[in-house]
């Protein structure tokens, strides 16, 4: 029995179903609706719809009555072309079926799929009339013409990409590697679903992990580059986000190095809603105390004015400067119930002064030390940062808040020939003053290496940088300051410190990342210097981590690594440390 069609939507060559057999032809995009000033526009459901004609047609703006037009295939995913470029049209089910034909399924509507890519150009593929490169002398061929490469800017044929759309010569295709599955849009943002790749295929992501560990990259806006292809890079980028699986991206630049917010409890906005009626009265400003910090030496990049330092009546009156972080701590300290003999295990820590430095089991006087020990451990218990403390001779010893600078000293007192890494060997929630006070407490033990140290009863501390488990990092000496780090070691070596490793490997990703920045500005200032660890030339376990390999991954040059074979600590373990300790910095 014949069918009949209305609106002229019946076609010959139809399949057993009712629909024409499967058949895809190019078309041009002449106009499409993206908004309700276009002529056409009927409505949200018209959006999308392009008006299009044969890919010879001459006509550079033909009436949209004369055109057929179309709507996208997918609904899911919206890629709206360009004048003049080409897309592929079927016919699929039409929604007239049900309200025109009663269920007639020979109802039939146009649908196209993305533009064709005829010049392989993620911007536009936008293909010239024929008479446009006839009447365009300027261009050398087709694929110039549709890069709207011209010599006169003046010229009239222009081939027509939109109302204002207009391809920039800066944006490029990524490079793509084996098995990516990358989706870049016109104005050079993109999403990259790769993996790492065989080192020979050099990228900024594939440095030290296995081959096919899944990458995802999301950015927004493109590097500057002289090749055909572009490569996504974290710190150049205008915004990315990197989703790494074991990946480490070297020499990572963050756009923020505050990290204080780090655990800090939410606090829901009121839901009381106030309407200012009138211009208030000014606020009355007041100050809070002034946070006392110790004054740095130049840096060996520029030049700063040295402010005078605080003395230690100052720093007594100072508001106390309370750290919730360290609090069960000190509250242990107070009560009694926690001694500092934990924080220093010998066969694990990175203290040792030179000979004739200090006597660390000589027995002390205790009349003479009662009154001291208890000053400091006053001091400890105040839960403040920027104190005094008393080393054995007496002199009091200035123990700065955190510096989120970093600030190096640069100065040439002394020749650096070292850059070790160190573990306190401590808890994880001791701090830069409590560990001070341990170097400088008397020890009371006849026999400190069985039963452990009280304290080291040191003139010096044994480090001159501690970072703590938040990434905060304390310099507690200068650069030109011999501290009791290495013993023979001491005099031409800067000696940095992680807090924790008591028992284990427990060094957090903010400390790694703050170690990470002060060795790289260590190696900046000292050039000459040699980054290890304290495993590698005494018997011990400190930092609980193989240093050169650290070094390596965070991008220190080869010639400033000291690759010396590692003590006391198995050598696998050490290497799989440093790169948990690199991965993600």
């Amino acid at each position: 029995m014949p069918i009949s069609l209305k609106n002229n939507e019946r076609d010959s060559g139809l399949n057993s179903v009712g629909f024409k057999k499967a058949e895809l032809s190019p078309v041009r995009v002449f106009s499409i609706i993206l908004d309700d000033s276009h002529p056409k526009y009927a409505g949200e459901d018209s959006i999308g719809t392009i008006f299009y004609g044969k890919v010879d047609l001459n006509e550079s703006s033909p009436n949209l009555n004369s055109l057929s037009k179309a709507k996208p295939l997918f609904s899911f995913i919206k890629y709206f072309p360009l004048f003049n470029e080409i897309v592929l049209i079927l016919n699929a089910t039409s929604r007239n079926i049900y309200s025109d034909t009663k269920g007639d399924n020979v109802f039939v509507s146009n649908y196209y799929l993305p533009n064709i890519n005829v010049w392989n150009n993620p911007q536009q593929n936008a293909l010239p009339l024929e008479r446009d490169l006839k009447n365009k002398p300027n261009a050398n061929n087709a694929e110039e013409a549709s890069l709207g490469i011209e010599q006169n800017q003046s010229e009239k044929n222009k081939i027509s990409l939109g109302e204002y759309f207009t391809e920039k010569d800066n944006i490029k295709s990524l490079q793509p590697f084996e098995g990516d599955l990358i989706l870049e849009g016109r104005f050079g943002n993109s999403i990259r679903m790769g993996a790492t790749t065989p080192s020979d295929k050099p990228n900024n992501w594939s440095s030290t992990n296995n081959i096919g560990d899944p990458i995802t990259i999301i950015s927004n806006g493109q590097v500057k580059t002289t090749g055909d292809t572009v490569l996504e890079n974290i710190n150049e980028t205008p915004s990315s986000i990197f989703l790494l699986s074991n990946q480490n991206i070297n020499n990572f630049i963050p756009a923020s190095t505050n990290i204080q917010s780090i655990g800090a409890p939410f606090t829901p906005p009121s839901t009381t809603q106030v309407l200012i009626v009138d211009t208030p009265e000014p606020p009355t400003v007041i100050s809070p105390d002034p946070i006392i910090i110790e004054p740095p030496e130049p840096i060996f990049e520029e030049t700063i004015t040295i402010p005078t330092p605080p003395t230690e009546a100052q720093v007594t009156s100072s508001a106390v400067i309370d750290d919730p972080i360290f609090a069960l701590l000190d509250e242990a300290f107070e009560e009694g119930t926690l001694t500092l003999a934990e924080e220093s295990i010998n066969d694990i820590a990175g203290s040792d002064p030179d000979p004739g430095d200090d006597n660390p089991t000589a027995q002390p006087n205790p009349a003479l030390d009662a009154n001291w020990v208890e000053e400091n451990a006053a001091v400890v218990a105040t839960k403040r940062r920027g104190v005094y403390l008393k080393n054995k001779l007496g002199q009091s010893v200035y123990i700065p808040p955190p510096n989120s600078s970093l600030t190096v000293n640069r100065q040439n007192t002394r020749n650096i020939d070292y850059i070790f890494i160190h573990t306190a060997a401590s808890s994880k929630t001791a701090t830069p003053v409590s560990l001070m006070d341990f170097f400088f407490r008397p020890n009371t033990n006849p026999n400190p290496e069985v039963n452990g140290y009280t304290g080291r009863d040191f003139k010096i501390g044994g480090y001159h940088w501690m970072v703590e488990q938040n990434g905060d990092a304390t310099r507690l000496y200068n650069d030109n300051v011999v501290a009791s780090g290495v013993r023979d070691y001491n005099g031409n070596s800067i000696h940095l410190n992680w807090i924790g490793g008591a028992t284990e490997y427990n060094m957090t990703q903010p400390q790694a990342y703050t170690l990470k920045r002060l060795i790289l500005k260590y190696t900046a200032a000292y050039p000459e210097a040699k980054v290890i660890g304290h495993n590698q030339v005494t018997n011990k376990k400190c930092p609980w981590f193989y240093v050169p390999k650290f070094a390596e991954n965070i991008g220190v040059n080869s010639n400033q690594i000291d690759n010396s074979p590692i003590q006391g600590l198995n050598l696998d373990t050490a290497i799989q440390n440093a790169n948990k300790a690199s991965n993600g910095i």
